[in-house]
């Protein structure tokens, strides 16, 4: 529709001026009745478009050409090649089909996960509000409110798209000791202002971290963010020229963690660093540190100058100098954005307001001046990049150490304690808001539940007992154990050989996309993958299938060329079953008896109705498992979770008692 209007848009001011520069008149009634016709021609297009992108003109569409529509494997465009069907990956549509739906479903509408409220009259007592507030989410032992289990899935997901499988699975796999440690104590010890990173490392010496492959930074100080899942450093340099950069602890940068951690260790590191300390110390003390200077203040004012001829007083301006001496002044720390003392950035300055002045010129020479106000800044208090400073310097006189200065020390002293304490408060909100944030639903939930359908009930009943802490997540398992039961059965059955596999995600997705067509709307029964006796749980050859469909009330469901969708199916399976040989002919099980489940309630992406779940005899398969074991089939029904992923190795300070590691300074 968008080609069409631009070429009409294109046509028409050529028209216009053909007419326009037309010398006869007939001329002009052809360029205006070609004009005409290009409007015309236009919005039939556009027309067509409109009508033929309505649901029912596509269904039409489909019975007159006899085709189906599929998806595509990326789930969420569609299958483009009507001679082919999509090359799709079973184990990710076995998650997408039949595992995933089932955790959107209770997370969205039980009430305990999201806040959301179906019942008529819940909603009513909640004052016609479809959610309950925040605060019904539950609290902490210390009375922090808790997320909706709802919400933290959602972060979830959305650091999963922006950090990828890799990163998530890194979180979960196992760090030596020295290197867990390590991840502790870069949250205990270092996370906030006065980090340094030059940028250079042994790790990929040649590669930046910095986002735009160049650090501006003059002083090489940053303020340093923590990511405990999947674990990563995040650096905002000093210098307000917004330079940040990442070390992430997976992929080819992962030992930067290392040269980060050796960088605080160098000594000409650790003397800047206690530099910047006492200055915050300073800052933080709030008193007047012993530090003498002086300056000469040009300043000018009216003055008398006799009279005019009418006798009115005349005024002057005269210039003239005040000599100001000022002796204690106040340090001030400022980061680059905002007020907080958090922040990147580090802006010294000192403030005095003792000034002690006498005019050296002018008409009121001697005459003297007090509380003169001046604000001094890093050069003249002898702070530079590199934070170097001799004996007897401006800033060996601001830390008290000279003979006349030697109280400015105690001063320092007590305001490094206060930064001190207000650094560890700030780590520890910091440590506690993961821990919550974790509490409320375990960073590994993704990585070992929602993304890992090969998990079985007792794993579940381990996981939510063990790596779950939110006592409303607890007893999900027995909560929804029928469902539980049913799906983990159904992805069992799904897994028992690749062909019976592709078999469902094949006929689940002709219902699915293509349920308008009346051969399947009046024979839904027949193809939903809710009902247990529908095609997709029964696997069959080609003459049982062509039987089976010949049962449907109407005319043939999958449409006039159904016999070559069925060749295009068989095709398919056979391709499958060459390459995943079995003992016996696909698709022929003897008739035994059904061994009856309690139905039980199965969520998909499509209605949602009483299912009871069925033994389905297969034969007998010759197994043929991958290198590592994860998997009986070659490439399917592989475990998503690695053999030594352990929710333990997830680095997620606990304890935040007085005496514990969060106190630890450095």
């Amino acid at each position: 529709m968008e080609m069409i209007s631009k070429v009409t848009l294109i046509i028409t001011p050529i028209l216009v001026l053909l007419s326009a520069l037309a010398g006869s008149e007939t001329l002009a009634m052809v360029v205006g009745i070609l004009l005409n016709l290009s409007a015309v021609i236009g919005n039939a297009f556009m027309i067509w478009m409109t009508v033929s992108a309505m649901a029912c003109c596509k269904t039409k569409m489909k019975k007159w050409q006899g085709t189906l529509t599929f998806s595509s494997p990326d789930g969420l465009t569609l299958h483009a090649d009507s001679s082919t069907l999509p090359e799709w990956n079973l184990d990710t549509e076995r998650k997408r089909r039949i595992w995933k739906p089932f955790w959107d479903k209770i997370f969205n509408e039980d009430k305990t996960f999201s806040g959301a409220l179906t019942d008529k009259d819940e909603i009513k007592a909640n004052k016609g509000k479809k959610y309950l507030p925040k605060e019904a989410a539950g609290h902490g032992h210390d009375g922090t409110m808790l997320t909706w289990p709802l919400r933290r899935f959602e972060d979830q997901l959305a650091k999963l798209r922006n950090r990828g499988f890799e990163a998530f699975q890194s979180g979960v796999m196992p760090i030596s000791k020295v290197e867990y440690n390590m991840r502790m104590q870069f949250q205990t010890m270092f996370e906030g202002p006065d980090i340094f990173c030059d940028d250079k490392w042994l790790t990929d010496s040649t590669v930046s971290s910095c986002k735009d492959g160049n650090l501006d930074s003059t002083t090489n100080f940053c303020r340093l963010e923590i990511e405990t899942y999947p674990y990563c450093l995040k650096m905002f340099w000093d210098g307000g020229g917004k330079d940040w950069g990442e070390v992430p602890s997976w992929g080819s940068h992962a030992d930067r963690l290392k040269d980060l951690w050796n960088m605080q260790c160098r000594p000409n590191v650790v003397q800047m660093k206690n530099v910047r300390l006492k200055l915050r110390g300073a800052h933080q003390s709030g008193a007047p540190l012993y530090y003498p200077v002086e300056r000469d203040v040009q300043s000018s004012r009216q003055v008398k100058d006799g009279r005019d001829k009418d006798g009115n007083q005349k005024y002057k301006t005269e210039h003239f100098t005040i000599h100001y001496n000022y002796t204690n002044g106040k340090v001030n720390v400022a980061g680059d954005y905002g007020n907080s003392e958090f922040e990147q950035g580090f802006k010294v300055s000192m403030r005095y307001s003792d000034g002690e002045g006498v005019e050296t010129s002018g008409s009121q020479r001697g005459k003297q001046h007090h509380n003169g106000q001046w604000t001094i800044g890093e050069q003249k208090m002898g702070v530079n990049p590199g934070y170097q400073y001799a004996p007897g310097s401006a800033l060996a006189i601001i830390f008290g150490e000279t003979q006349q200065s030697q109280q400015n020390a105690n001063h320092i002293r007590n305001g490094v304690m206060a930064w001190q304490q207000k650094l560890r408060e700030y780590r520890v909100n910091n440590l506690k808001e993961r821990y919550w944030e974790n509490y409320s639903l375990s960073w590994t939930f993704w990585y070992l539940v929602y993304n890992n359908d090969m998990i079985n009930i007792d794993q579940l009943r381990t996981h939510f007992a063990t790596t779950e802490q939110n006592p409303a997540l607890k007893n999900l398992v027995d909560k929804y154990e029928k469902e539980l039961t049913a799906i983990t059965e159904m992805v069992t059955y799904f897994n028992r050989h690749p062909c019976i596999g592709y078999w469902y995600v094949y006929w689940s997705d002709v219902f699915k996309m293509n349920s308008d067509l009346p051969g399947i709307k009046n024979n839904s029964d027949m193809f939903n993958p809710s009902v247990s006796t529908s095609i997709c749980f029964k696997p069959m050859g080609r003459k049982e299938t062509e039987d089976y469909l010949s049962k449907c009330e109407g005319e043939a469901p999958l449409g006039k060329n159904q016999e070559n969708h069925l060749d295009l199916l068989f095709a398919k399976i056979d391709a499958i079953k060459a390459k995943h040989p079995l003992n016996s002919n696909f698709g022929n099980p003897k008739k035994k008896k059904k061994k009856a489940i309690k139905p039980v309630r199965k969520t998909t992406d499509t209605e949602d109705v009483t299912i009871e779940m069925s033994e389905t005899k297969v034969v007998d398969a010759v197994p043929k498992a991958d290198p590592d074991g994860s998997a009986v089939w070659v490439d399917f029904a592989k475990s998503p979770v690695a053999e030594s992923a352990n929710p333990g190795n997830v680095t997620i300070v606990e304890d935040f008692s007085p005496g514990s590691a969060v106190w630890a300074t450095k």
